[in-house]
């Protein structure tokens, strides 16, 4: 009788951690209904994200979590607009999503022998920042922001599935946290980036340590000594137009390097969510319609010294932004 004691209890527990899970799973296509690869999808509970995953080559993915409750659904990919959607889970669920490019393509136009904007490789997903239209007029953080697998949440740079991530240039890791690595992303703008890559396997030559990754931005090798100046202007057209501009002034002088930026953007994006939860007995459809309104202006100066194992930094950023979302939703029985 006595042996029989443990057994029982440890079954009980078994059932009631069991009965604690919720899984949440679906399918993320874009609006001609084909699956979107390497979408970044969060959970999140008051502003802190307590799962993610990406989705497979069929756009699905599949998260568990805890126990029942309020939470937020977040979805990222780059060229499509970032969707966030307000759950209230009380059992297992199925969301589909549709994402809305972001990105306005020129039908009768043909680029040959460029590099796809993502690449997928044994040990690590490639942003080629070269070829992103969304990247004009940004810095690294923002690209950073739109690589697979990334996520920045209060200005803390995290991967996807990993405990910790080391950020390097050119081979060369970064020796820098914080606010310094975060006005030195800044002060790189990404019209110099060739591409980003993303090592959720790192090799063993980075002598990268337990659960970690490692985060790689390859500049443009054709900087040359002395002054540099450049402008930028771009627009883009989904549902509403958006505008940005701006310019650089850049000094190089072998390690040391001195640059100027500034940046105005001005614009509007809507986006439409059509969403079916399947509860045990009965079938809700959701529908979301927001828009978003931006206007921001920023200038940086930064100085930056380079040695072979540290970076040393100086910025100065002064900002402007202004938002304003207004949404619309509805929630209702269908069966």
């Amino acid at each position: 009788m006595l042996m029989r004691v443990p057994i029982v209890t440890f079954f009980v527990l078994l059932s009631f951690y069991s009965l604690g899970q919720i899984n949440l799973k679906g399918r993320i296509t874009n609006t001609n209904k084909e699956p979107l690869s390497l979408v970044n999808v969060l959970i999140k509970q008051d502003s802190s994200i307590l799962r993610s995953t990406i989705t497979d080559s069929f756009g699905n993915y599949h998260l568990s979590i805890g126990n029942p409750g309020k939470y937020l659904l977040s979805v990222l990919l780059i060229g499509f607009e970032a969707t966030e959607l307000p759950l209230q889970l009380e059992a297992d669920s199925v969301i589909d999503l549709h994402m809305r490019s972001s990105v306005h393509l020129l039908s009768d136009v043909t680029v040959a022998g460029k590099k796809p904007l993502i690449e997928r490789r044994a040990d690590r997903i490639i942003f080629n920042v070269d070829n992103s239209l969304t990247s004009v007029g940004g810095d690294a953080l923002e690209a950073l922001q739109k690589a697979p697998n990334v996520i920045l949440v209060n200005n803390n740079i995290s991967l996807i599935g990993k405990n910790e991530v080391t950020i390097m240039v050119d081979d060369r890791i970064l020796h820098l946290g914080g606010d310094d690595l975060i006005n030195y992303l800044r002060s790189i703008s990404a019209n110099n980036i060739v591409k980003i890559e993303v090592i959720t396997n790192p090799p063993a030559k980075y002598d990268a340590q337990g659960n970690s990754g490692l985060i790689n931005i390859i500049m443009k090798k054709n900087e040359r000594e002395g002054y540099s100046a450049s402008a930028r202007i771009g627009y883009s057209q989904s549902t509403y137009p958006s505008f940005l501009g701006g310019g650089t002034i850049n000094y190089n002088k072998r390690k040391f390097k001195l640059s100027f930026l500034i940046d105005a953007r001005d614009g509007s994006n809507a986006q439409l969510e059509n969403t079916t939860i399947y509860y045990p007995k009965q079938t809700w459809r959701q529908t979301n319609t927001k828009r978003g309104y931006a206007k921001s202006l920023n200038s940086k100066i930064g100085a930056l010294c380079s040695g072979e194992l540290e970076v040393r930094t100086f910025s100065f950023a002064l900002m402007f932004d202004r938002s304003t979302d207004l949404e619309f939703s509805r929630f209702a029985p269908i069966s």
